[in-house]
């Protein structure tokens, strides 16, 4: 049976293990917890024994999640996003030190959803909240997140601060469960100076990586990355910088909704990667659908490297 990555996130401090419920055991509420299987069990206006003190933030989440005209109904008459917002509100009105939320949003809209990220946001910046999130959902994840994990087949692959995990990806698996597709092979050809030398036949160039830990024997096998954000666009009046490797070639289009997803295949060679633009990158370069003679970018200090496991 296939199995599905799920991403950790901790927002506020990092807590891992047997740690995680081991602070303040002798508070009365120290934690929240939704899950996404135990949200419908309880009716809409029940286990609301939070007192006074707690008030203006219960007033506050009723206002943000729109559900003050759903709590003097029974659960059976909500449907699966309301049930989930009342939920949610539960697990938040006693603000807790730290609450454990398992995939909070997946029945909302857009909009809410996004709301409730800022609102989230909001909450540990004034009350100090901990937040351990399990969610499928990449710009969730990075949206909310301090520091991340990547947990797949049962097992814990990368976690750190979201820049580095997004940006330095330990393997194969993690960078394609976060959508990094611009993956290539490489080979060790040495080691010199504190930097790994890595020769990439695909973009035609050798790479020097900051060496980290043992240096890897002559001839071993390497994936070399970058992400979708560092490509970019070059011509006559946006030209390279220091420390690129320019490639030129055909582009395809695919529009999101004002944001662009471009491929890109190189003419001199199989290369084909993906990036983003925004509307008026596309408008500026004048690019059109199954144009030839593009030219891209890609910073050196923006490569990555990986060992050469699937």
């Amino acid at each position: 049976m296939k199995t599905i990555p799920l991403i950790l996130l901790m927002v506020g401090i990092c807590l891992f293990g047997n740690v995680l419920l081991a602070a303040d055991q002798d508070a009365k509420r120290s934690a929240g917890i939704i899950n996404d299987s135990l949200r419908n069990e309880f009716p809409a206006a029940s286990a609301w024994d939070i007192g006074g003190q707690f008030q203006s933030l219960l007033d506050r989440l009723v206002e943000v999640t729109g559900i003050g005209e759903l709590l003097a109904r029974f659960p059976h008459t909500l449907s699966g996003g309301e049930r989930q917002r009342v939920a949610l509100v539960r697990a938040l009105a006693s603000k807790p030190r730290l609450v454990l939320l398992d995939e909070p949003f997946t029945s909302l809209n857009e909009s809410l959803r996004r709301e409730l990220w800022w609102f989230m946001r909001e909450l540990r910046s004034q009350h100090g909240l901990t937040i351990l999130l399990v969610t499928h959902n990449l710009t969730e994840a990075y949206f909310l997140a301090d520091t991340i994990s990547v947990l797949i087949e049962g097992e814990i692959k990368q976690r750190g601060q979201k820049s580095t995990v997004y940006s330095r990806p330990a393997t194969n698996a993690v960078a394609r469960f976060l959508g990094v597709n611009n993956l290539w092979d490489g080979k060790v050809t040495g080691h010199e100076n504190g930097h790994l030398i890595v020769d990439c036949s695909s973009l035609g160039m050798t790479v020097r990586f900051p060496l980290l830990g043992n240096p890897l024997a002559p001839l071993t096998p390497v994936t070399v990355g970058i992400p979708a954000e560092n490509v970019t666009l070059r011509d006559a009046a946006h030209p390279p910088r220091p420390g690129e490797r320019l490639l030129t070639g055909q582009i395809r289009l695919l529009d999101f909704g004002g944001r662009w997803l471009i491929q890109f295949r190189h003419s001199a060679s199989p290369l084909v990667l993906e990036f983003h633009a925004a509307q008026r990158t596309v408008d500026a370069f004048g690019l059109t659908d199954g144009q030839t003679g593009v030219t891209v970018g890609l910073p050196e200090s923006a490569l990555f490297w990986m060992p050469d496991k699937k």
